[in-house]
């Protein structure tokens, strides 16, 4: 079944891999079709694109800036410069967001909606899609994304919308799924009440799959990208459809979701 397993958003430039990361890419490459690692911060997207290059159509990047990173807003525009020179080489923009998780501060918030803002438009501009991060924050992340829309007029000027890691109501998730936006299930949906009801009443057409390796590991340790397979296997009992076809529906999503090999 792992042939066409994707993981769409790790961080395999986190330094919990140092020492053994090429290791973990070739047993990825034996178990996987492709993953993408997410950039979230300067150096984070400067390796996730050095990654990219060094293993092609196995290894696709994103780059952003994560709404904890404090970063000054010249060095904010000296990335948002960096970006739009290496858009040829990343297949979105993210992750970008808001978390009111770690930050509670309303100055603080309102800089991550300019910043989050910033870079919808920078996605917007590039042709390329979107990965959002919004911890404790779907609310206030989907009614920015409804106002680009609505100062648009139509839901074709948005290009493809990814919720990183979704951990909203149901109700919010449906307002997603209107927009046309993907939903990216972790491998909290292995342990997750919440996650298993989301995963219920998505539309299958809808779901990506992701580890946020090395976060969010089942086990409680060290996360890896091949841990999807236990989320498909997880979501096709929730939903009680086969898992060969559960995978090959996620595949095509993911192709989809980041234009990739269209």
């Amino acid at each position: 079944m792992s042939l066409r397993l994707v993981d769409v958003h790790c961080h395999l430039q986190h330094e919990k891999y140092d020492g053994r990361l090429d290791e973990i890419i070739e047993q990825a490459k034996r178990k996987m079709d492709f993953l993408i690692v997410s950039g979230a911060n300067i150096p984070w997207n400067r390796r996730a694109i050095e990654l990219s290059t060094r293993h092609p159509d196995f290894i696709y990047a994103t780059a952003g800036i994560h709404p904890c990173q404090n970063i000054s807003d010249s060095e904010f525009l000296s990335e948002i410069r960096y970006i739009e020179e290496n858009a040829d080489k990343i297949v979105a923009i993210g992750e970008t967001g808001l978390d009111h998780f770690w930050d509670t501060d309303e100055n603080i918030l309102q800089a991550q909606r300019r910043r989050f803002e910033e870079l919808i438009g920078l996605s917007r501009s590039l042709s390329l899609p979107l990965v959002v991060h919004s911890r404790k924050a779907e609310d206030a992340v989907v009614s920015v994304l409804e106002s680009v829309l609505e100062k648009n007029d139509t839901k074709n000027d948005m290009n493809n919308v990814i919720m990183h890691c979704f951990s909203g109501s149901k109700k919010i998730m449906e307002r997603c799924i209107g927009l046309g936006h993907y939903i990216s299930f972790s491998t909290m949906i292995l342990a997750s009440k919440l996650h298993k009801k989301l995963a219920k009443s998505c539309p299958v057409e809808n779901i990506l799959l992701e580890t946020d390796a090395p976060y969010l590991a089942p086990s409680g340790t060290t996360n890896f990208p091949w841990n999807v397979e236990l989320s498909i296997k997880k979501i096709s009992e929730i939903k009680n459809m086969d898992a060969t076809e559960l995978l090959n529906q996620v595949y095509e999503n993911s192709l989809s979701a980041f234009n990739i090999g269209r």
